[in-house]
């Protein structure tokens, strides 16, 4: 309640066991936020949902993207920063526009989507890196994969559900299907 945003775990009564303010699970709270108003008709979890968002955007904003952690002060966590919380926050924002039609939502998605195609996304290479610098700049980590097929999978069906949103369903289809091919090639265990 002092801050507007979400622990990453609190005990049973209420206190925080990890004061951290995860990006990745900030995004599973709109999701749970935007279920449980769809199952129960409560609104005022439209207003939690918003909240949130408007959380995320006033503590977790970095020069570009988001942080993936803030301490319990609100200050960023040091991180290598990752493509998949900002895809997660994409999901969340695509639901919650579907549910309630709120442009603070779509605003969201929009951003991220541009992110991906700024950052994420290689077109010419065909490379959606899985790690980056501070500055949103592809690095490798040893020992850790560079490039995951599965992610691939996931960028291409949230493309293809912000492309419809806009009721613009080919918006994206000559890079989902590069990437797609490239995750198919790459993603099978042939043994």
């Amino acid at each position: 309640e002092e801050t507007g945003g979400w622990r990453f775990s609190v005990d049973r009564a209420g206190k925080p066991l990890d004061g951290t303010y995860d990006l990745y699970a900030h995004a599973f709270v709109l999701f749970a936020l935007c279920h449980y108003a769809q199952a129960t008709g409560d609104e005022r979890a439209r207003g939690l949902a918003l909240s949130t968002l408007s959380f995320i955007d006033r503590h977790f904003r970095a020069g570009a993207g988001f942080h993936e952690a803030l301490d319990e002060n609100l200050s960023p966590k040091p991180a290598m920063r990752r493509h998949e919380s900002h895809m997660h926050l994409l999901e969340a924002c695509l639901f919650c526009a579907k549910v309630w039609d709120d442009p603070a939502f779509e605003s969201m998605a929009d951003e991220i989507v541009h992110l991906f195609f700024t950052y994420f996304y290689d077109a010419d290479k065909n490379a959606l890196s899985e790690y980056f610098t501070d500055d949103l700049n592809p690095m490798a980590k040893d020992g850790h994969i560079v490039q995951e097929p599965g992610h691939y999978g996931e960028w291409i069906w949230l493309l293809k559900k912000h492309a419809a949103h806009k009721d613009d369903p080919k918006r994206y289809d000559d890079v989902c299907a590069k990437m797609l091919t490239w995750a198919n090639a790459a993603g099978w265990d042939v043994e």
